[in-house]
């Protein structure tokens, strides 16, 4: 049963890329700072408090005090369900990736073709998700915003690799 030890060396850089993809997209999906901004509240005295506010899909948080996000528009709830589509996908094609290293039955081209399909589901579904948010928010992008599109790109590097290694590589039988 090969492993990683024994597979070749775009097998672990893939997996790497795969499985950093996917913690970095799960970062940028679960934290609260896809837009910051600074927000100014005038007081009775002429002077203003200001605030940071930064707001995620699913919470917002005013300095420490964070709460959920109200999804009453639809590019929000669109933005939510293709993120969430683009992670499910992203933990498709590892699990499906682990499964063709460690299992032997599954080393055939339809498990291989349904890795790189599943991996290009999830950058088109981020694609959409950041195009949608990007062109809709209303202040600055933060940093979750730019995990969420580093996984993004992570995930395209090792689709991109499988395609070349099965496609303009002929030595593709080596797992």
């Amino acid at each position: 049963m090969p492993g990683p030890d024994l597979s070749p060396r775009y097998v672990r850089t893939t997996l790497l890329l795969m499985m950093s993809s996917l913690l970095v997209t799960l970062v940028g999906f679960s934290t609260p700072a896809w837009t910051s901004s600074e927000l100014a509240v005038p007081t009775p005295f002429g002077d203003a408090i200001t605030s940071h506010v930064t707001t995620g899909l699913w919470r917002a948080c005013v300095d420490d005090v964070c709460g959920s996000v109200k999804a009453d528009n639809g590019w929000l709830l669109a933005t939510r369900a293709f993120v969430t589509l683009g992670l499910l996908a992203g933990l498709m094609s590892t699990i499906l990736f682990l499964l063709y290293i460690f299992v032997d039955r599954t080393h055939n081209a339809v498990i291989y073709l349904d890795i790189i399909i599943t991996s290009l589901v999830q950058v088109v579904c981020v694609l959409l998700a950041v195009c949608i948010y990007g062109s809709n928010a209303p202040v600055n992008l933060a940093w979750s915003f730019a995990f969420t599109i580093a996984g993004m790109c992570l995930e395209f590097l090792a689709a991109s690799i499988l395609i070349v290694k099965r496609w303009f590589i002929q030595d593709h039988d080596e797992f």
